[in-house]
């Protein structure tokens, strides 16, 4: 189903609206990199290292102990793809940084890109923050020059945040 929202004025009633929810926001963003994400998979994951299709291989194998919910392997799979989906995929796509302070941009300094899943509670999202911590570790281990992973991983009270170095 398509990534949306329901916004309802706070300032009318629930019975004064044409629909009980809200009206219906689509996330196009989401949707977006959801239809690039799958034509990637079914591609084959070009453009991903060969540490991270090893992963991607392991996460889904069949005769898992503990298998893994769809959401888990999904919103990994995502920011996989975010960083490592070759640029004729990724066209099109605009993930914002952080903004930095005058001072700070002439400092040399650039925003953090941030990247964020949500998914319900009880779906694993520690789960989902360990594969994302294992995967761009072991890449980093296999290749310390590529700057798309990071060795070092910041995790914040249990948000979904993750954070890679540049």
């Amino acid at each position: 189903r398509p990534a949306m929202y329901f916004y309802r004025d706070p300032k009318t009633r629930a019975e004064h609206q044409g629909r009980q929810g809200g009206e219906p926001v689509e996330l196009k963003l989401v949707n977006q990199i959801r239809d690039l994400v799958a034509t990637w998979r079914h591609q084959g994951c070009p453009g991903a290292t060969r540490t991270t299709y090893e992963l991607l291989s392991w996460w889904r194998r069949e005769g898992r102990e503990k298998r893994l919910f769809f959401a888990q392997i999904e919103a990994a799979e995502t920011v996989i793809f975010l960083r490592e989906a070759r640029s004729d995929f990724l066209q099109g796509v605009e993930i914002p940084r952080d903004e930095t302070s005058e001072e700070q941009k002439a400092n040399g300094y650039v925003g953090f890109l941030r990247y964020a899943c949500k998914l319900a509670t009880g779906s694993g999202k520690t789960t989902v923050m360990g594969m994302l911590a294992a995967w761009s570790i072991l890449n980093k281990v296999n290749d310390r020059a590529d700057a798309r992973f990071s060795d070092v991983v910041l995790v914040v009270d249990t948000q979904f945040i993750v954070r890679f170095a540049s």
